[in-house]
């Protein structure tokens, strides 16, 4: 049977399609709950390219080359609590600049819950919620 690739996530502001993978920090899928990511450039990594994980943080680093357009990075983005491909965003758009593109163009908005973004009702009810929440 054939392995499946590994899937690593890169979530820094600025990334350029011929930056080398090895430039990023690469943090697995498990480890988004730490860091409450809702947006993030998706990378399958070869089964050759070999990964350091590190001792103190939850990330993993590459010695590796290749640039992230020859490995075939894609952004993704949480919409309703599930992560969709958003191959439109970049490179257009670094990846700092995706909640204004998101809003502006796709009028979906980002918050602070596992749903990640929200188009515009779902959205208002998340602020009123919110707001009673606060009232308490």
């Amino acid at each position: 049977m054939e392995k499946k690739n590994r899937v690593r996530y890169i979530t820094c502001g600025v990334a350029n399609p011929d930056e080398p993978i090895s430039n990023f920090r690469l943090i697995a899928g498990c480890t988004f709950g730490y860091i409450h990511a809702e947006d993030a450039l998706r990378v399958e990594l070869p089964p050759d390219l070999k990964l350091t994980q590190s001792k103190w943080d939850r990330y993993s680093t590459t010695d590796d080359p290749r640039t992230l357009r020859q490995l075939g990075a894609v952004p993704v983005v949480k919409v309703d609590g599930k992560w969709k491909r958003m191959p439109e965003l970049w490179p257009a758009h670094q990846p700092h600049q995706w909640h204004e593109v998101l809003r502006e163009e796709k009028r979906l908005y980002g918050t602070l819950s596992p749903c990640g973004y929200l188009p515009l009702e779902r959205y208002q009810e998340y602020l009123r919620s919110r707001r009673k929440e606060e009232a308490v």
